[in-house]
């Protein structure tokens, strides 16, 4: 009996070793594929980045003045412009972004000359009977005008990264979207005598021919185009132009951090044309093009 009953515990004994080995290699198991389970959803997460820049501007564009009324040859304009946008860099060589561009808004008003705006339908009598209406010079307005150009663009760029040299990488690229061109202008009159906004009502109070007249009693010569009613000489034009835009750009980036590049570069950029008419109705078109220094940072995000 007691035989049989040791020959039982001994392969009680065996068996539970044999479990726990059993365990053992379980366990070494999910311990050995842990790390790499993390390791790979980390390894998720990368290659998406976050970029901003601001960029020191020459754009070559006729120069805004306060009547749209630009000159024929275009010029060049120093201004400025402020980018945000995300990319995703797939490899050391290759990554694309895209962004949104805010660029400074061109902006001009000054006073023109002033013009003779009649206050009023003062009646002209000749013999008890009413021979037109008289044309008061002295009554004038002063035409204030204003003008802006906003210029905003969205970008999809692709970028060749040239190598890592000492934590610098120089890169070329070539981008394209879409610009929005959008121009206003405005005229307001004033009367020259207080500054208050031109509204006459030149209704004549009595019948008279409708003829303008100088205060010696003679008609003008051309007649002045201005009706015998109610006045409203102010005016505004407004137009947007849509346009593609493509842009070429050279630069290196810097890191500064893990995470962090500084991106220094220049890009060429053609935004396109534009089409408008002056505050008097001339139609006016040009296109705008730039050079540009540009500095930003690119944080990728982990």
């Amino acid at each position: 009996m007691m035989t049989r009953i040791g020959t039982l515990l001994l392969g009680v004994i065996g068996i539970m070793g044999a479990a726990s080995a059993q365990a053992a290699d379980l366990d070494g198991f999910f311990q050995d594929d842990a790390p790499r389970m993390r390791e790979e959803m980390v390894e998720l997460g990368t290659g998406w980045y976050l970029r901003g820049d601001i960029s020191a501007t020459s754009e070559k564009t006729p120069k805004l003045d306060p009547a749209l009324a630009f000159p024929s040859l275009p010029s060049s304009q120093k201004s400025w412009a402020t980018t945000v946008g995300f990319g995703y860099k797939y490899n050391n060589w290759f990554r694309t972004d895209l962004s949104w561009e805010y660029r400074n808004v061109r902006k001009a008003s000054g006073d023109a000359a002033n013009v003779v705006c009649p206050y009023s339908a003062g009646i002209l009598s000749s013999g008890g009977t009413n021979v037109g209406v008289l044309y008061n010079t002295a009554d004038t307005c002063t035409p204030r005008q204003d003008a802006s150009m906003a210029t905003n663009a969205l970008m999809l760029g692709g970028y060749i990264d040239l190598g890592t040299f000492s934590r610098i990488t120089p890169y070329i690229g070539a981008g394209v979207g879409v610009s929005s061109i959008l121009t206003k202008g405005s005229v307001n009159y004033t009367k020259t005598s207080d500054g208050t906004p031109y509204a006459a009502d030149l209704t004549p109070s009595a019948p008279t021919p409708a003829i303008w007249m100088d205060a010696f009693g003679n008609p003008i010569t051309p007649q002045p185009n201005i009706s015998f009613a109610p006045q409203n000489w102010d005016r505004s034009v407004r137009s947007r132009n849509y346009n593609f835009a493509w842009s070429l750009m050279a630069g290196v980036a810097i890191d500064v951090s893990q995470n962090a590049k500084l991106d220094i570069g220049y890009r060429y950029l053609d935004l396109g044309k534009y089409s408008t008419v002056s505050v008097s109705g001339t139609p006016r078109e040009g296109s705008i093009t730039a050079h540009e220094v540009r500095a930003g940072i690119r944080y990728m995000i982990d």
